[in-house]
């Protein structure tokens, strides 16, 4: 060491000026070294951590996908759980990488568990993503790197999620026809265009728009689902947000957006006044009454309650409901919270619960409420049990459906049963119950005589129409059991009586409706068909029929119904899977694949059997089907859904469509607005398909059907990829393609498709 004297007093070292300045440089240097391999290794932490996350996130992009390709329906498990090398069920797959992404030192794989589901279809997918960093001679892993994200999705495409709806008949401001349409976007924004005369769209005005426009929900609130009626009465239009509020635009003449009344209709959106602390988890509109179920299955009810439609007890059938009021169901049973266990239409609502056990309420003129004996003004303001679905030992009801004038309902053992209007055999029975039109009174065999009595639901009331015969006979004649045919007395196209059942002339009989009548029916004697003579009450002999002119007097109308619950006999003993109606016909599918489908035919049955439009009367044979006849598919076609559309006995909107197991759609019935997706307009019988067709473009690629939809001349289809599809009617705009020309070939419109957003966190 260098060393000098001090002279300053003491003695000491002092480095020379260089080496210090070496020193200092060298002490900088070191640090500077010790900072950047510090750095260096908080840089790589950071980037095998970022790997981790990248991996993470693919876990849930894997999931999406297997989600998508079973319905938003998880087939792994926790025990089984999604990696690179499995399956969509979590079974690992030879030859199958087990990493994401792997290189000389490092590689990365995820784990998802089984995804955790919420209210609306939401799911929540957590995925573990790993990054192994691995020793460069040897191979084997020296750290392990774990980042977790929870991606929160749900299916764009469920009917919550895209609504349509239309309207037929006098509404609103201007009274016109027509659809919309409203989608939730990519943000949670919900967007609607088409009709808009009731200001259903939520966006201040009642002007149609080509476009959809925001639905003007209050700051805050985040929609995701959606809900209106696909059964002619699309007068409304409501949004559930993720905070469980209901807000709701359109028609509001009798309350039924469940806010304080203001105006008619309301064309921004209006809350859902649901009590304090209540959250809504499901909505069912029916235009003017809408039902909201709260999370604790208690449900809700506001609007016009002619025939005691909202089930609150009100018993004021002109009553508006102006505030949400609880139906009144039985203490402790709880409202199920699905499309499927819900069905409202014209003045009825009906419900199944979590015990499985089935309500109705409201008009029952045509037996519909299953309570045997009616009359008139037969209605009920509460809630009565349908049937014994539910008891102890007793199948659970899983579907309920309902046209406005029949029920139908499918129970968890593949039965189905109906009650109600039964003019085309929608019952699924030849048995029906007649009713006069003049006095209300029903056609009542009494030993040789036929009266009409007050309808009391006894088998002397209960007649069996053989549609091949042409027959009608009585299920039990008290009187004088050994003739219980009904006769036209030596055929003197006049008198009406009882009698031994024979295959005479006298004793043929067919049942018929027309359109200007079409919810009455018309017994027309084959003898006297050319003069055209129907069985009715004599004015002047109350109580006294026979055969007098087909001239549209009350007298000869008779309204056909069945008023008990009636099991419908599917051919081959078949079980049902699940049905579907509107008016005066209905369709099933069947537990092994097959479609069958009974009542009014105007060519929507799919069973190849045509009618001439011009000449009713002559095919008068061919309307009245209450035999479940086969919905024609090619062969290995195997049928998993369906829906039926109609607008009363008009087989201009009327259409049966069937999903199959491969992804297509097949669909009978009129094609003038191109809504089969033939890729043409009208053709067929009179523009219409009575054997059914198959769809464009669905069921090729990834656009495999799972739900269909249709009305007012308009098809919608929800496909397993999470897309919507539209074709046919688009005179509001409706198929969401930015314009109102129809089209003849099913396409995915971007103002329909929403890209769902996944939000990680």
């Amino acid at each position: 060491m260098f060393a000098r004297y001090n002279k300053r007093g003491g003695s000491g070292f002092t480095l020379p000026s260089v080496l210090i300045t070496s020193i200092v440089l060298m002490t900088v240097l070191l640090a500077g070294l010790q900072l950047s391999a510090a750095t260096a290794r908080s840089l790589r932490e950071q980037y095998y951590y970022q790997l981790a996350r990248e991996a993470a996130e693919s876990g849930v992009a894997y999931a999406q996908e297997c989600l998508q390709k079973n319905s938003n329906l998880a087939r792994w498990s926790d025990v089984n759980q999604l990696r690179p090398q499995t399956d969509c069920t979590g079974v690992a797959q030879a030859g199958w990488s087990d990493t994401v992404q792997s290189g000389d030192r490092l590689r990365t794989s995820f784990e998802v568990k089984f995804p955790q589901r919420f209210a609306n279809n939401l799911q929540r997918i957590p995925s573990t993503g790993k990054t192994e960093v691995l020793r460069r001679s040897d191979g084997r892993v020296v750290k392990t790197y774990y980042h977790s994200v929870n991606g929160q999705t749900g299916s764009a495409t469920l009917i919550d999620k895209v609504a349509f709806g239309y309207i037929m008949g006098n509404s609103c401001n201007d009274k016109r026809l027509g659809s919309f349409f409203a989608t939730i976007d990519e943000f949670s924004r919900l967007k609607a265009a088409g009709l808009n005369s009731c200001g259903q769209l939520g966006n201040g005005t009642n002007v149609d728009s080509t476009e959809p426009r925001n639905f003007n929900l209050p700051a805050g609130q985040t929609a995701i689902g959606v809900y209106t009626n696909f059964l002619s009465v699309g007068t409304t239009l409501s949004v559930l947000t993720d905070s469980g509020e209901v807000w709701s635009a359109g028609d509001n003449r009798w309350g039924q957006l469940g806010g304080n009344y203001v105006s008619d209709h309301e064309a921004l959106p209006v809350k859902y006044q649901l009590p304090s602390g209540v959250k809504a988890k499901f909505v069912s509109p029916l235009g003017f009454a809408t039902f909201v179920v709260a999370e604790n299955g208690d449900a809700y009810a506001a609007g016009g309650n002619w025939a005691g439609l909202t089930g609150t007890g009100n018993t004021d059938r002109n009553a508006r409901i102006t505030k949400p009021t609880r139906v009144r169901l039985p203490a402790g049973e709880k409202a199920r919270a699905d499309e499927q266990s819900w069905a409202v239409d014209r003045y009825n609502g009906f419900v199944i619960t979590e015990s499985g056990r089935v309500y109705g309420w409201g008009e029952n003129r045509s037996g519909q409420l299953g309570m045997r004996s009616i009359d008139e003004q037969s209605y009920s303001p509460n809630p009565v049990r349908i049937g014994t679905f539910g008891n102890a030992g007793q199948p659970k009801a899983v579907q309920v459906a309902f046209d406005g004038d029949t029920l139908y309902i499918v129970d968890s053992d593949g039965g189905l049963y109906s009650a109600g209007m039964n003019n085309f055999g929608q019952v699924g029975t030849r048995m029906v119950r007649l009713r006069n039109l003049w006095t209300y009174n029903c056609l009542t065999a009494k030993g040789t005589d036929v009266r009409t009595e007050a309808c009391n639901g006894d088998d002397n009331q209960l007649w069996n129409f053989d549609k091949a015969s042409g027959r009608m006979q009585i299920r039990n004649n008290w009187a004088n059991p050994a003739k219980p045919c009904f006769d036209n007395h030596k055929a003197d196209e006049k008198t009406i009586y009882m009698h031994t059942c024979n295959p005479s002339i006298a004793q043929k009989f067919h049942v018929m409706s027309f359109p200007s009548y079409d919810i009455s029916t018309h017994l027309v004697n084959d003898k006297a068909t050319g003069n055209n003579k129907c069985v009715a009450e004599i004015a002047t002999q109350p109580g006294h029929v026979w055969l007098a002119n087909c001239d549209g007097d009350a007298r000869a109308q008779w309204h056909a119904y069945i008023d008990t619950l009636h099991k419908i006999e599917l051919p081959g003993g078949r079980k049902a899977s699940s049905v579907s109606t509107d008016q005066f016909f209905a369709t099933t599918v069947t537990t092994d694949g097959k479609a069958y489908s009974w009542g009014l035919n105007n060519m929507a049955l799919g069973n190849g059997v045509s009618v001439n439009n011009r000449d009713l009367f002559g095919e008068r044979r061919k309307l009245y089907n209450p035999d479940p006849v086969e919905f024609i598919l090619p062969a290995g076609a195997s049928a998993v859904d369906s829906w039926t559309t109609s607008n009363g006995w008009s087989p201009h909107r009327a259409n049966t469509f069937v999903m199959t197991s491969d992804g297509r759609v097949f669909g009978a019935g009129s094609n003038i607005f191109g809504q089969l997706g033939i890729g043409r307009f009208g053709g067929g019988h009179n523009g219409s398909y009575p054997t059914p067709q198959q769809m464009l473009v669905l069921g090729s690629g990834s656009d495999l059907a799972r739900r269909v939809r249709s009305g007012y001349g308009t098809t919608v289809v929800y496909t397993a990829n999470g897309r919507v599809f539209t074709v046919g009617n688009n005179s509001n705009g409706q198929l969401g393609d930015g314009t109102t020309t129809s089209n003849h070939t099913p396409a995915a419109h971007k103002h329909v498709n929403s890209q769902e957003r996944t939000l990680l966190f």
